[in-house]
């Protein structure tokens, strides 16, 4: 009856191993964070953006900035949109025959580590069917929609004609 003690105390440890064996086998209800499998891309950043003012009675405007992808992959804006306007179109001026015209584009690349720049004679955001005029000193939120269907807002304050630099064609695009 020596062995009947540490016969218990073997089947208590025996017991004690089994309980702690389930319930650290069970679900914790606790939340856990995933293990990363993937690292998400960084968005695309936004410098001195700005949209030009326009005369009274124009329609239409364009949006002017600097896109810098931090990221290791190219990114691309593939849409855009404004409550300042109907409709946001990524345009480029092209050269067709020797004559500059603007054209609408499906995208515009950001390179990786690069930085793609949108100004008066290159690539824009054409703002169309404004819904109201735009005074120089407002500011217009716009929203990038990127190849990921990432998004991007930025708030871009409108500059008088003469301090955003020469854009021919705002307010008679066609």
């Amino acid at each position: 009856m020596r062995a009947l003690p540490h016969v218990i105390t073997a089947l208590a440890l025996l017991g004690a191993a089994v309980i702690a064996a389930v319930v650290l086998s069970r679900p914790s209800s606790a939340p856990r964070s995933p293990p990363p499998l993937a690292v998400a891309a960084p968005a695309l950043t936004v410098r001195e953006p700005y949209v030009r003012e326009v005369p009274p009675g124009a329609t239409v405007t364009a949006a002017f900035l600097t896109l810098a992808n931090p990221g290791t992959s190219a990114r691309a804006v593939v849409a855009a949109t404004s409550p300042a306007a109907q409709v946001v179109e990524l345009h480029a001026h092209l050269d067709e025959g020797g004559v500059m015209r603007m054209r609408r584009v499906a995208r515009l690349e950001v390179p990786a580590g690069g930085t793609t720049v949108l100004a008066p004679g290159g690539y824009h955001l054409m703002l169309i069917d404004l819904v109201r005029p735009l005074a120089a000193g407002e500011v217009v939120p716009i929203e990038l929609v990127l190849d990921d269907g990432a998004r991007v807002r930025l708030d871009a304050p409108v500059r008088a004609a003469a301090a955003a630099g020469a854009h021919a064609q705002v307010g008679r695009h066609r």
